[in-house]
């Protein structure tokens, strides 16, 4: 009894090791299968060991060594070891090139950001950038969309970072247009937020403004803390340059709350940054400002971050400025120049020069003063910063004054006014501050108190009122009343659009929402078989000039019940005599039946144009339908007029949609459907 009970312990322990052993194997082999990231951000260490450890394995697949090592280089990525991380991307992109070009492409977004972001070596960040967008172009890879949206992004991160707006806000709006059309919330909320910080570098505050409230209006309970951290933390900057402190105050604070909950600790000083220069501005919480400045400091040189220390260092100089504690402003202010002119941070580099102007002043150094800003002015690094060039001349107006060469002054005051009359985006402050909804919830206020001040007065105004209200239930009830009735003839439209023999043109609003719901269904239920098989008449050239509209009325109703009747589709709608079937599965076109029962002196033509749903992205938007539609009006252009039914297919190769929604916005969609069926990426065949 008591071997066997001995036994069973042993067999139960043998069963547990090998049971977590299989655990732990399938953990490590994930790194050799896909892309980790998420499992990595969590434990980026654990996963250097684990992934290390299966490197060992020299039966890997060239496939399975290349994720581990790309695996392995985000890991230390997301450890900050920033030398290893480089020397192991490298490694995984010169064995990625005999892949699939998306898996090239995603490692070279890898380590442009590791250039960008640990290295702080923009441009050779943008040459690996530019490698990338020309390869996923090309890539057919199912997730090569989302890979060319990251980079588009990157990309105009890189270009801001380089001051080169114009460049980083094209690259922007095509994000924006690609995460628009494919109806991505997240993608649209973090390219929102990249565009409203290209919109703020170029002082664009209200144009930045409506970006950034347009990603806050999105978002939700299930969005990332960091990136609802982020908008706050925009929105204070913001405010704060229009020296709107209360509302600048309430959302730098939110922001350093929501940053302390995560362990973005770069952005948890960006954040208390802003909020000590936002006390700063304030001048009478200088105090408070070195505080919060000083936190952050001993944060950022925990994080080895020389790029926050160079701001950090430029701020806690302005505070020790305005407690007149020249000394440690100057100490600290050369120190940032150090490492802000190394780091090419040109627009906190032109405010230590202003702050450093001030210094000079203050010191009875008015000549200096002056030399410092007059070079800064023709200093082309800073030129791209409208808001630091008028307060670069806004204090040269200071020191003139100050030494009554009152004809220098005027003529710079001039040129301050010229640049604030020229600022179509902010003619005055009000117009921001009508947003706020603190003043607009005083407004109201008052408002009701003086309606309720005349209704006291007037009995008949306080029946009129009444009357009003009156008449205002009425009409809710007549707008409920027409609602039940749009609501019920709605559905009989629908029903009436599953008959066969009711086939009739509909709105385009009705048709978009018919089409996108029963295509959204067959791509839910993974039905990759399916497709879109669409009907319209084809007209040959002498028809086309004689105007001829012989299919129309009865007649083309008789040839779409004969279509019907022989594909048999899941769903079916006409819109503008064109059919629109739903298959469920790719439809036998042997066509020779309905010919057959054509009326040989018809001289006309119906054209099937074929379009699988494997082609097409899981959501079906607006934005799609209208591009399919293009398609078609393409397809009638390529494909040859044969007179009775002819078949034909439209193929689109993985990227085509990418491609034709972000290339060349101004030109018309059915262009550049054109350019890309000249470049193989949309076929038609017969």
């Amino acid at each position: 009894m008591n071997n066997s009970f001995i036994n069973l312990i042993k067999i139960t322990l043998l069963f547990l090791t090998c049971h977590a052993f299989g655990y732990a194997e399938q953990d490590i082999l994930d790194f050799i299968k896909d892309y980790q990231y998420q499992e990595i951000k969590e434990q980026p260490q654990t996963s250097i060991n684990d992934i290390a450890q299966q490197l060992l394995n020299k039966r890997l697949t060239p496939t399975e060594k290349y994720l581990a090592l790309h695996n392995l280089a985000y890991a230390y990525y997301k450890a900050n070891n920033k030398a290893q991380a480089l020397d192991t991307i490298s490694a995984a992109i010169n064995l990625s090139s005999p892949l699939e070009g998306y898996h090239q492409a995603k490692s070279l977004l890898l380590r442009a950001k590791i250039y960008g972001i640990l290295f702080r070596d923009t441009d050779t960040a943008l040459l690996d950038l530019q490698r990338a967008s020309d390869i996923i172009t090309s890539s057919r890879h199912p997730k090569s969309i989302e890979l060319h949206f990251n980079i588009l992004t990157a990309l105009a991160q890189a270009y801001n970072q380089k001051s080169n707006l114009p460049q980083a806000e094209n690259y922007v709006d095509q994000a924006i247009v690609l995460a628009t059309t494919l109806e991505d919330k997240n993608e649209l909320i973090h390219a929102l937020i990249i565009s409203g910080r290209i919109y703020f570098q170029q002082d664009k505050l209200q144009k930045a403004y409506k970006q950034y409230m347009a990603a806050l209006e999105l978002t939700d309970d299930n969005t990332d803390i960091e990136r609802v951290a982020s908008i706050e933390l925009r929105l204070a900057m913001i405010f704060n340059e229009q020296e709107i402190y209360s509302d600048s105050l309430k959302h730098a604070k939110k922001s350093v709350a929501l940053y302390h909950q995560t362990t973005r600790y770069r952005m948890q000083v960006k954040s208390l940054r802003v909020l000590g220069s936002i006390y700063l501005n304030l001048g009478k919480d200088v105090d408070m400002a070195l505080l919060h400045l000083l936190n952050a400091l001993s944060i950022a040189k925990k994080t080895n971050d020389p790029y926050s220390i160079g701001h950090i260092q430029y701020l806690i100089g302005t505070a020790y400025f305005a407690a007149t504690d020249y000394d440690n402003a100057i100490k600290y202010l050369k120190a940032a120049e150090v490492i802000l002119e190394s780091a090419q941070s040109n627009f906190y580099l032109g405010l230590s020069h202003i702050s450093f102007s001030q210094i000079e002043l203050a010191q009875n150094q008015p000549q200096l003063a002056i030399a410092r800003i007059e070079t800064m002015l023709k200093d082309s690094r800073f030129t791209p910063y409208p808001a630091l060039i008028n307060e670069a001349r806004k204090h040269l107006v200071t020191i003139l004054v100050s030494l009554e060469d009152f004809e220098q002054a005027f003529e710079h005051q001039q040129m301050l006014l010229t640049a604030q009359q020229n600022k179509t985006e902010e003619t005055n402050k009000n117009a921001l501050t009508s947003l706020n909804s603190v003043i607009e919830v005083k407004s109201l206020k008052e408002k009701v108190t003086e309606l309720t001040a005349k209704e006291q007065k007037s009995d008949k105004a306080m029946l009129k009122l009444q009357n009003w209200q009156y008449a205002l239930a009425s009409f809710l009830a007549l707008c409920l009343s027409v609602l039940l009735c749009l609501l019920y003839k709605y559905r009989n439209i629908k029903k009436r659009f599953k008959e066969v023999n009711k086939h009739k043109d509909i709105s385009w609003r009705y048709f978009s929402q018919l089409i996108k719901y029963n295509a959204s269904e067959q791509l839910k239920a993974q039905n990759t078989n399916g497709g879109l098989l669409i009907a319209f008449p084809k007209l040959n050239e002498l028809m086309l000039q004689a105007e001829n509209r012989y299919f129309t009325g009865q007649n083309i109703q008789h040839w779409q019940q004969q279509l019907l009747s022989t594909f048999t589709p899941e769903e079916s709608i006409s819109h503008q005599q064109n059919l629109w079937m739903i298959c469920a599965a790719r439809p036998k076109h042997d066509l020779d039946l309905i010919n057959q029962r054509q009326n040989p002196d018809d001289d006309a033509g119906f054209q099937l144009v074929w379009l699988p749903f494997s082609d097409l992205p899981q959501k079906i938007s607006d934005n799609l339908l209208v591009f399919i539609e293009e398609l078609v009006h393409k397809a009638n252009d390529e494909l040859p007029w044969q007179q009775g039914v002819s078949w034909g297919e439209i193929k689109l190769q993985t990227n085509a949609l990418s491609m034709i929604l972000t290339s060349q916005a101004k030109q018309k969609l059915y262009w550049r459907i054109h350019d890309a069926h000249k470049r193989g990426l949309v076929s038609f065949s017969t």
